[in-house]
């Protein structure tokens, strides 16, 4: 009934003698099934929380998820508007012949892509004559001095001594030489 010191010493040297690889793997394989369960005990749910501020809730309740709402507001546009620009060595030369006034301009631009034009604005007396040079919307031509010239004409009544040109904002006097007809 009572097992003495040596029933017991016999015992323990009988099972742990003969399996020195069982008892190893006993103190082995334990702590490994425990990280085990333990690891899919980690990404499940929890069955007991303790939260300060959830007003008793307890497992399973969520806080409603609130996403902001959407809002489409007005279109937002954004408009290049081109811009004249006063060339560079900018030279003007007007002639007249008979009613015939013929005007050439030479200039430089600073980069490739500009437009240029002229436009005349005839007021009686004093006529005008507009230089358009506007610049690239993008701004993406080539960043390389560009010469132009461009010419025209237009009517006048009388004998002029001078027009004026407006490029960009600014207004150039222009002498008009005299021309004979050739005929």
């Amino acid at each position: 009934m009572f097992r003495t010191s040596t029933t017991i010493a016999n015992a323990s040297t009988h099972a742990s003698a003969k399996r020195p690889a069982f008892r190893r793997l006993i103190a082995l394989g334990a702590p490994l099934a425990f990280l085990g369960l333990g690891a899919s005990a980690v990404q499940a749910d929890p069955w007991f929380r303790i939260s300060f501020g959830d007003h008793g809730w307890g497992r399973g309740h969520r806080e409603p998820v609130c996403r902001p709402p959407v809002v489409i507001g007005p279109e937002i546009r954004i408009e290049r508007r081109p811009v004249e620009v006063v060339p560079c060595d900018l030279r003007f030369t007007a002639y007249q012949t008979g009613n015939t006034v013929l005007i050439f301009v030479s200039g430089e631009n600073r980069s490739a892509g500009f437009t240029t034009c002229l436009a005349a604005c005839d007021d009686g007396w004093a006529p005008t004559v507009t230089l358009r040079n506007t610049a690239p919307l993008d701004n993406c031509g080539a960043q390389v001095i560009t010469r132009f010239e461009v010419s025209g004409s237009f009517e006048a009544r009388h004998c002029l001594q001078r027009i004026s040109v407006r490029v960009a904002g600014q207004c150039f006097e222009v002498p008009v030489s005299q021309v004979q007809r050739l005929s």
